[in-house]
């Protein structure tokens, strides 16, 4: 069974977003994403050259730092 931690990636602005008793402050997403040593922000200072690739393994089938691969099929 595959040990990888299921990661979700949320294309938003904190800063889009009202506080609200449901929704945390910016100040919470800002940590999270510059402090959480499995963030996308520690994985992309791990990417060669600063480069993101949006086709392979960094987007499609990354499960975790060890860029997991997701080989296609068409």
């Amino acid at each position: 069974m595959a040990t990888h931690k299921p990661i979700a990636v949320l294309l938003v602005y904190p800063t889009d977003l009202a506080a609200s008793p449901q929704r945390p402050t910016p100040e919470i997403f800002r940590d999270l994403y510059l402090n959480d040593p499995l963030s996308l922000h520690a994985f992309w200072r791990q990417v060669p050259d600063g480069a993101i690739d949006l086709w392979g393994a960094q987007v499609f089938g990354w499960r975790s730092h060890g860029l997991t691969r997701m080989h296609r099929t068409d």
